[in-house]
């Protein structure tokens, strides 16, 4: 009930509680700024921030552009991959640090927005951006490898957050609660007064200043797919997802959709004039957006990669299943075969570098275009859609919750030229290849997929 309302208290913890958070942070709306307030628990040269996304386009780390360390003799560093806290005189960090930012609708490559901006004044922070750990010293924070998954040192006490708006309520988890805390929460704490409309498969809070073509197409699209979905890929992790949309203006020269999907909430953020107007492609573009943030719920939730070199599994895995909805449910798509030709394009020039160093070389977009080939070319080389290989697999990890490149490989066992599938899948992924394009298409001879080489030896489905 989204409506409940529930009083929280930032507790102390206990430097000796084996289970208490190493760090607490309180987080207070102060006008159009937000002031936040760190206490740490233990002695540290370094806080390291879990999530140190980088801006989109530019690759800048972004909190030096938003946030200003207000605690005298504190420096917000941004050495290696990790953007971190640490005291200018290379001793220990104070135990107390505050913060004051004003937030922007700042986009990052492969992590969530740090805010969501709505027309009306309100703010959505998303919650896990205040998450920190400790290091020795700045040269162990600066020598971090950027997938933490890959660090076997780091402490898993999440850091205890508090959210307070002196306006009133705050919206945390589907609920308006007055002070509400929480450890890795992975959600948006929204402050603002904007209603929050539901229905039995799903709850929004849309943007006023959102065209109203957007607003309606969220609102009638977006149960169908989410239906779809569960019908086609079982229960997923939650009953009935919330969306968040915001609008950051009619920018000129700009179309622009991004989104994500953390556990119970899609986040959107919209932005630009060439979303002024309902357009058929506009139209086209938007269901597929939508549908492929809700596959999330499934591959990506339900089930998730082990590491972020396997996000090829997720991001591509809901491209195509985002296609193979949208031509179950819009009767006017035509997209499919121009979306596949253009994850092939773009797979082929990028693919002669590894696959799985691609975050390291900020190419994020290998993940989407390769791994939607990929999941095509199991389709062709088992006989059987995504949807319905996707379902088995989502079947078979429920209880880990984790799908590997192994389990993914496992669809190919006993099928004909399988392990050639999997050998030049592996290659791929593995060391790319110096002629990518001739390697994809020994990958599509060997599945079966119809193509044909041009003039000019580039790769080319055939529908």
């Amino acid at each position: 009930m989204i409506a409940a309302l529930v009083i929280s208290v930032l507790l102390a913890a206990s430097p000796d509680d084996a289970h208490a958070p190493l760090a607490e942070v309180s987080i207070v709306r102060a006008g159009e700024a937000f002031e936040a307030e760190y206490r740490f628990h233990q002695e540290a040269q370094a806080w390291v921030f879990y999530r140190s996304g980088r801006q989109r386009g530019s690759g800048a780390h972004w909190r030096s552009a938003v946030w200003e360390i207000t605690t005298p003799g504190v420096v917000l560093a941004e050495d290696g991959h990790f953007t971190y806290l640490a005291a200018a005189d290379g001793g220990p960090v104070p135990r107390t640090v505050s913060v004051r930012f004003a937030p922007q609708p700042l986009g990052l490559a492969a992590d969530y927005d740090p805010a969501l901006i709505f027309s009306d004044g309100s703010v959505a922070l998303f919650s896990d951006q205040f998450d920190v750990f400790p290091r020795a010293s700045a040269e162990a924070a600066a020598g971090l490898p950027a997938d933490l998954n890959m660090a076997d040192d780091i402490p898993v006490r999440p850091t205890r957050t508090c959210w307070r708006d002196p306006g009133g309520p705050v919206l945390y988890r589907g609920e308006w609660q007055d002070n509400p805390c929480g450890s890795n929460a992975q959600t948006y704490a929204f402050f603002g007064r904007e209603g929050v409309t539901e229905t039995a498969a799903l709850a929004t809070i849309l943007d006023t200043g959102l065209p109203d073509w957007i607003a309606a197409e969220i609102a009638s699209f977006s149960p169908q797919a989410a239906a779809w979905y569960t019908g086609t890929l079982g229960e997923g992790l939650e009953s009935r997802p919330m969306i968040m949309a915001s609008w950051n203006g009619p920018s000129s020269g700009v179309t622009s959709m991004g989104g994500s999907v953390l556990p119970g909430l899609i986040v959107m953020a919209f932005e630009g004039e060439g979303l002024l107007t309902a357009q058929p492609r506009l139209t086209g573009q938007m269901r597929w957006f939508i549908a492929h943030e809700i596959a999330h719920f499934w591959l990506g939730q339900t089930v998730r990669y082990a590491y972020q070199h396997d996000m090829w599994i997720t991001e591509g895995g809901a491209d195509l299943a985002a296609l193979r909805a949208l031509e179950a449910l819009d009767p006017e798509w035509q997209g499919s075969a121009a979306f596949l030709q253009q994850s092939l394009d773009d797979c082929a020039a990028r693919a002669a570098s590894p696959i799985e160093s691609a975050a390291q070389r900020g190419d994020f977009r290998v993940y989407y275009a390769c791994g939607t080939i990929f999941a095509h070319v199991l389709e062709h080389a088992t006989g059987r859609s995504w949807p319905e290989l996707l379902a088995g697999m989502i079947a078979s990890n429920r209880d880990t919750g984790v799908l590997t490149r192994e389990n993914w490989l496992a669809s190919l066992d006993g099928q004909p030229h399988g392990e050639l599938i999997a050998s030049i899948l592996s290659g791929l992924l593995e060391d790319g290849a110096d002629d990518s394009v001739a390697a994809l298409a020994r990958l599509l001879e060997a599945a079966g997929v119809p193509h044909a080489r041009n003039d000019e030896g580039q790769i080319r489905l055939v529908p």
